[in-house]
């Protein structure tokens, strides 16, 4: 509900912000619900760094079932060999990131990123925790639903989200 939404980062900016203008825009990253993301591991060929960028994005638009105008996307590497690169690709519908993009601005925030729990859950472990060369399952259990991921050498590995609609129904 856009409506409610805009009321609620209105009423949240005035808490945290006191006498802020509202000209002074607050950055914020967005943590995304998980299941608006659509994420996959891929690999391509080792074309080298100068071509990897232009790889990746044909790539990710073959595996994606979004068409690439009406999609925001991006990449990382996950792994690296002399012969391939191993990416995470990660979509998410335009008009869904447009949506919060435009309320959190007419309320002053700026967002300078937008991402999903595991994403966010993976910054956070890596920050308190050593994960280099170790591979760890993490369970996230909340409103949303269950979302079980693989952190592999400090890297978000693999994701994968159900929501307790598709599991329970109604």
């Amino acid at each position: 509900n856009k409506e409610e939404f805009a009321k609620a980062i209105d009423r949240f900016r005035q808490i945290i912000a006191g006498n802020l203008k509202k000209k002074e825009k607050i950055k914020v990253i967005v943590s995304l619900p998980a299941e608006i993301i659509f994420n996959q591991n891929f690999n391509i060929p080792n074309v080298g760094s100068e071509n990897l960028k232009e790889a990746a994005r044909l790539n990710l638009q073959m595996i994606s079932p979004l068409s690439a105008d009406k999609s925001y996307s991006d990449w990382q590497i996950i792994n690296e060999t002399p012969d391939r690169y191993e990416l995470l690709g990660v979509l998410a519908e335009k008009e869904v990131i447009d949506e919060f993009s435009s309320v959190l601005i007419a309320s002053g925030f700026l967002p300078v990123a937008f991402e999903y729990p595991a994403l966010s859950l993976a910054r956070f472990i890596n920050k308190f925790a050593n994960l280099e060369n170790k591979t760890v399952l993490t369970i996230d259990v909340s409103s949303d639903g269950i979302d079980l991921f693989i952190l592999k050498n400090s890297r978000l590995y693999f994701d994968h989200f159900r929501s307790w609609h598709s599991i329970q129904g109604e």
